[in-house]
């Protein structure tokens, strides 16, 4: 978030509604759902919905993003339910999410508009229990106050807007 409070960047985009600094305004892009990503042969890829002790009964892969899911909702919805998973594998990377999901049985809580985005049909997705809360999984575009007016970043965010609901968002 620093980096687009202090100008570095113009805009970010990714799930992060919560504590937004002073002067960032944001505006949903697109609503996903959370699936369970993992390689097509695995032996989960053939369930239409995991039941919490598929879910938990394998090692996981955290897409982690510095300063974006720091807190992991997805953690955090199972710590109410009382019940954690084993995190085997937390990378930044996607050849790294990708090429760990193809090699092992490990398996990603991702969003479902991640599969095509990986451009292979060597992966698969499964839906998750209905006990998560899928709000969390809306990408917002965020600026910064001395963006807000300017008239080339209203016409790129709204550029922006105007694909995500052209792709279904």
């Amino acid at each position: 978030m620093v980096s687009l409070t202090n100008g570095t960047v113009d805009f970010v985009a990714g799930l992060i509604t919560d504590n937004l600094p002073v002067g960032v305004h944001g505006r949903q892009l697109l609503r996903d759902n959370v699936v369970c990503l993992m390689r097509r042969n695995h032996p989960l890829a053939n369930k239409n919905v995991l039941t919490l002790e598929e879910l938990l009964a394998y090692d996981h892969l955290k897409p982690w993003f510095k300063g974006i899911n720091d807190k992991g909702p997805l953690d955090t919805q199972l710590k109410k339910m009382d019940v954690g998973r084993f995190i085997r594998v937390e990378t930044p990377y996607l050849l790294t999410i990708i090429r760990t999901l193809l090699c092992t049985d490990t398996i990603c809580l991702g969003m479902a508009s991640w599969l095509p985005a990986f451009g292979t049909d060597d992966l698969a997705s499964v839906a998750v229990p209905d006990l998560f809360d899928q709000s969390f999984a809306e990408v917002h575009l965020l600026w910064d106050e001395r963006n807000h007016n300017d008239p080339a970043s209203q016409w790129f965010r709204q550029l922006l807007v105007d694909i995500a609901v052209e792709q279904g968002g």
